[in-house]
């Protein structure tokens, strides 16, 4: 299977990179060439404390352990929670914010797997995802969206997304809420994982008949394309055309 990874990301306007809150994973770009290939996105929520550091844990651990189905996702988060409350008990906090880390962080989680046919010269495959709140898995083929998950409508964004704590507690009506999804991938697809800020765009100009893939992946090809994702998205973002909010995006072409 060989694909082109390309990702980008950018903090709310108006604070500073350490502030952004998102995690994504592999953090790499360019061509890759694996039999198997694993990606994660994540949305640390910014209400609760170390809220990044648990986005980051959850994204890391998806690339290397691929749990697609929701026992395996019970297992592993169980593990990165004590690795977590480890990790924010080393740091010195002040009284206030000891309250916040009892309580716990939480994030959203997207992660994909995807496996080449061994018997068409990797022309085609398969790809299985989870997903636990609003970010968003969309499919592009011949020009056309043919999948959105686990979001299919702009309207199905709110204020309140599932989100997977590191209070094991906080998460037991969670399990029944997780998403799961498998489809067939075909060479010349493009793959695009966003957060929800940015699916909640990418949704809205689909159902105004427009193709945002088009202007998402153009970023790839310009010289600079970091700088012009983060010009776009900060226009996007004055005209209220986009949430300010941290955005992430992996660009993934089979």
């Amino acid at each position: 299977m060989r694909l082109s990874l390309h990702h980008f990301w950018l903090q709310k306007l108006g604070n500073e990179e350490a502030d952004y809150e998102d995690a994504f994973a592999p953090k790499i770009d360019g061509i890759i060439d694996q039999e198997t290939f694993a990606i994660a996105i994540a949305d640390g929520a910014t209400e609760s404390s170390f809220a990044s550091d648990w986005a980051k844990m959850l994204t890391r651990a998806f690339v290397k352990e691929r749990f697609t189905n929701i026992q395996a996702l019970q297992a592993r988060t169980e593990i990165l929670s004590k690795r977590w409350h480890t990790f924010v008990n080393r740091r010195p906090s002040p009284w206030f914010a000891e309250e916040k880390v009892r309580l716990g962080a939480f994030a959203t989680l997207l992660g994909v797997e995807l496996t080449s046919n061994s018997n068409d010269s990797n022309e085609s495959g398969s790809w299985s995802a989870i997903a636990v709140g609003d970010s968003c898995l969309f499919q592009v083929r011949n020009d056309d969206l043919v999948l959105s998950f686990p979001i299919s409508s702009a309207s199905e964004f709110g204020s309140s997304p599932t989100l997977l704590s590191t209070n094991l507690a906080r998460n037991s009506q969670l399990w029944e809420k997780v998403k799961r999804q498998t489809a067939e991938w075909q060479s010349g697809d493009l793959l695009l994982l966003a957060t929800d800020a940015l699916a909640c765009w990418f949704l809205t100009e689909h159902e105004n008949n427009e193709k945002p893939w088009n202007i998402l992946y153009g970023f790839t090809e310009n010289s600079s394309p970091q700088e012009s994702f983060k010009a776009w998205a900060n226009d996007a973002r004055r005209s209220t055309r986009l949430k300010n909010d941290d955005i992430t995006l992996l660009l993934v072409r089979l």
